[in-house]
């Protein structure tokens, strides 16, 4: 696993920001104040989850199912 594997997780726009200024993907996960804002669809998250127990499948691109 390399620097080309990196994934940012963050419920917040401010880790979008932070994953886009490193180059990496960022998987937004809506809780509470950001799941009623669309604070993740504004700053463009890759991809956005309703809970934390969907990372598992997105992060390892359906390999949780197995």
């Amino acid at each position: 696993m390399g620097v080309e594997d990196a994934v940012m997780v963050g419920d917040r726009r401010y880790d979008v920001e932070a994953a886009r200024t490193c180059n990496v993907p960022c998987v937004g996960v809506e809780l509470g104040h950001t799941a009623k804002s669309g604070e993740l669809e504004c700053a463009t998250a890759s991809v956005i989850v309703s809970t934390v127990d969907e990372l598992p499948d997105v992060l390892l691109g359906g390999a949780a199912k197995n």
